[in-house]
């Protein structure tokens, strides 16, 4: 399960999209009827629930897997001693 860079900018997007139809700074742009009371809280949580959902959806439905034993070739621990004999901070 991947989530590609389109993917990924897709469903921040649309959380976004949501989220900014709750926002109680930007309803007097928004001349909609049928959308419930502005609330920081409920803008915030559209915009969380609907990007991860969106960004699950995407994941389940694509093809590409990845290899998490590449992530050691990658990375290194924070206490291993560095290229020039110190230590990292």
């Amino acid at each position: 399960m991947t989530v590609s860079t389109t993917q990924a900018l897709a469903a921040s997007l649309s959380g976004l999209t949501l989220g900014a139809a709750f926002m109680p700074t930007i309803r007097g742009l928004l001349r909609l009827g049928f959308l419930p009371e502005p609330s920081f809280l409920a803008a915030f949580g559209t915009a969380a629930l609907v990007s991860t959902g969106v960004a699950l959806c995407a994941a389940e439905l694509s093809d590409e897997s990845y290899d998490l034993r590449d992530l050691s070739t990658r990375i290194s621990r924070l206490d291993d001693r560095v290229s020039d004999g110190g230590e990292r901070r």
